[in-house]
């Protein structure tokens, strides 16, 4: 079985092993008794996380035995630095030259996204770097020796410490800064140039099945009791039953698409960091104000007796979906599309980490003096059943809590996400609720 260790004592995520209450794979934990699961899609009468990330406490009947390695249970990850600190490294990772922008991926933001060079400029999206362990020298500089010490127990997402020094962990693709509402950078997504697909299996009910993929995208190979059984093609989203000559079952399989961003992080590696704890939230607003706002936060900077700091975006309305790119895309179309009533609908977009951690968005919603917020998530996320309960809890609390709340509504032939539909030359009806 594949594990993660989380933050909370004793529980592990389940990774490309499925859920046994909602039978998905991501997110959902087991705890190391393998007695009990925290579900984030399913429903019961006991909620067990409340505050970033909602999800709900089943029992299993029978329990199942968990099994954890020695290196994911002992290596702990570090917590972040303040805020304010991590912003110095992760400017400096943003601004160094072995992470500029490639031409594929400058290509991919030009061409595809319809950005200019300015606003790419402006935005500080870079490419990860094919010597992270030059730019990890660069970035830490003096603070290399003082980030070895053992006894430190911060550090920053996604650097940690191998057999030969720092380096940062990662994977070829662009590099998306996360800003908070004082235009900190507290945080990256890689945008991976390769998604891999991955090998889902029931391995809490059929723990001697294990299946990998091995050569992408869908040549995949199956073991039973660590023997080789079978390999071959399997095709995409197709779950597969498993069974031996006598027709007995021995497990179930299926090839997923994998994830085509990964957050910057460094979780059960030597010194290394979380991204999470908590997961950063993207201010984003339109790039021609954003020049200014990088002048008023580096003028902050340089005053080194003082750590208040007047870049605080403050927004009457502002926009709510998820992803940092989508929402620096959108923000832009939006002061433009909407000019004659942008003080009314806001020139402020927060990308969300996920829709099911929506909680996560309300102490920055109160600290900004929030009004009005315009939920803008993908048309075809919001179909489904699990995300459209989140939407609607969400909806909810943000109505108790006095906001006025609107959603962007439109056809989902003119483009998935709010970034499409701009990008394909529609407007969102906006709908207050």
């Amino acid at each position: 079985m594949v594990y993660r260790k989380t933050k909370i004592e004793g529980w592990f995520e389940l990774q490309r092993t499925v859920c046994p209450i909602c039978g998905k794979t991501g997110g959902c934990m087991i705890h190391k008794d393998g007695n009990k699961i925290a579900c984030i899609r399913e429903r019961s009468d006991i909620q067990f996380g409340k505050n970033s990330c909602q999800s709900w406490l089943h029992h299993l009947k029978d329990g199942v035995k968990v099994n954890v390695s020695d290196k994911v249970a002992t290596t702990k990850s570090r917590k972040k630095f303040p805020v304010h600190l991590l912003h110095g490294f992760f400017s400096k990772l943003a601004n160094d030259s072995t992470t500029l922008l490639t031409a594929p991926h400058m290509h991919h933001l030009n061409g595809e996204r319809q950005l200019s060079a300015n606003t790419i400029a402006k935005r500080q999206y870079r490419s990860f770097p094919q010597q992270p362990w030059v730019t990890a020298k660069n970035v830490l500089g003096k603070f290399e020796e003082r980030l070895s010490d053992q006894n430190l127990t911060v550090g920053i997402p996604g650097f940690y410490m191998n057999n030969y020094g720092w380096t940062i962990n990662g994977q070829s693709g662009i590099l998306i800064p996360y800003r908070n509402e004082y235009n900190f950078i507290t945080g990256f997504q890689i945008r991976v140039d390769e998604v891999k697909n991955f090998v889902e299996t029931d391995q809490i009910n059929y723990p001697n099945l294990k299946a990998f993929v091995k050569k992408q995208p869908n040549y995949v190979q199956i073991q039973v009791n660590g023997q080789n059984y079978w390999e071959g093609v399997l095709e995409l989203g197709k779950k597969e039953t498993v069974v031996d000559e006598n027709g007995e079952i021995l497990g179930t399989v299926k090839l997923a698409k994998g994830q085509r961003y990964y957050w910057l992080s460094s979780p059960n590696k030597k010194y290394g960091t979380i991204a999470g704890d908590p997961v950063p939230i993207h201010v984003a607003i339109p790039s021609k104000q954003l020049e200014e706002w990088n002048k008023t936060l580096e003028t902050d900077l340089k005053n080194p007796i003082s750590d208040s700091y007047t870049t605080l975006r403050k927004a009457k309305s502002v926009w709510v979906s998820e992803g940092a790119l989508k929402a620096d895309i959108a923000i832009d179309h939006i002061a433009e599309a909407f000019a004659d009533v942008i003080d009314e609908v806001g020139d402020t977009m927060i990308a969300a980490p996920g829709i099911n951690s929506w909680r996560s968005l309300l102490p920055m919603l109160k600290n900004m003096g929030v009004k009005r917020v315009n939920l803008a998530f993908d048309m075809d996320a919001i179909e489904n059943a699990h995300v459209n309960r989140y939407f609607h809890d969400m909806v909810k609390e943000f109505k108790s809590q006095g906001y006025e709340v609107y959603v962007a509504a439109w056809s989902l032939k003119n483009g998935k996400g709010i970034d499409d539909l701009f990008l394909n030359n529609y407007i969102p009806q906006l709908k207050k609720l």
